[in-house]
């Protein structure tokens, strides 16, 4: 009976100690593969590069409330802003407000972005400038570059770092002018420091020569 326990103890000793081995392992496995990620990311950072595309979600337009800024032909709240989703609508041959905005989606650093419509030169809506709708006070104004090109589309750089946070929304309004009747796509590319391809995104402008059933509920 002495001999049959005594080998007893000694496979349980063994199993005991494969299980703790295998564990063992595992940690260690687990261990340099978050090492292993982690000094990924360091090197990124230090290239200026974290992610392979900016990380954006959220586009859309939407009206700031009527008590931050008056837009004209569009109902507005009074107190809070109305959200317009993925499209809009704006008469033809008149100059209007477009407001939209983005949100971040990581923090990173936005060095800029470009806004432009898609389409024939001489057919698409035409981006005449860009207004500063959502801001009360300037305490410390971040210097950029604004300018719109020969194609017609408007772009925003930043001269120094703009570090956004998580979860931040970025504010755009262009006044644009209507030219022949269609719908439009509104291409918005935003690119950050710490991705090589920028997030692009698009959005849908209808331009009418008659209110549509949009029209209806949003015009005034």
């Amino acid at each position: 009976m002495g001999v049959i326990d005594f080998l007893t103890n000694v496979l349980a000793t063994i199993d005991i100690v494969d299980f703790l081995t295998t564990v063992l392992l595992v940690v260690a496995i687990l261990t340099l593969a978050i090492v292993g990620w982690q000094t990924f990311l360091t090197a990124k950072q230090m290239r200026g590069e974290v992610y392979n595309r900016a990380k954006v979600k959220n586009l859309r337009f939407l009206l700031p409330a009527e008590r931050q800024r008056e837009v004209k032909g569009f109902k507005q709240e009074g107190e809070e802003a109305t959200p317009l989703g993925q499209h809009v609508a704006i008469p033809v041959g008149l100059e209007r407000e477009l407001h939209l905005c983005w949100e971040m989606a990581r923090t990173q650093t936005l060095r800029g972005y470009r806004v432009r419509f898609e389409g024939n030169y001489q057919g698409k809506p035409e981006i005449l400038g860009t207004v500063h709708a959502f801001l009360k006070k300037v305490f410390r104004e971040s210097p950029t570059e604004e300018y719109i090109d020969w194609d017609g589309d408007f772009h925003r750089e930043y001269v120094r770092q703009l570090r956004c946070p998580r979860g931040s929304r970025h504010y755009v309004a262009l006044t644009v002018r209507g030219m022949v009747e269609g719908k439009y796509p509104l291409h918005v590319r935003v690119r950050v420091d710490e991705a090589p391809d920028p997030f692009e995104g698009r959005l849908i402008v209808d331009c009418l020569t008659e209110p549509n059933d949009w029209a209806k509920e949003h015009w005034c």
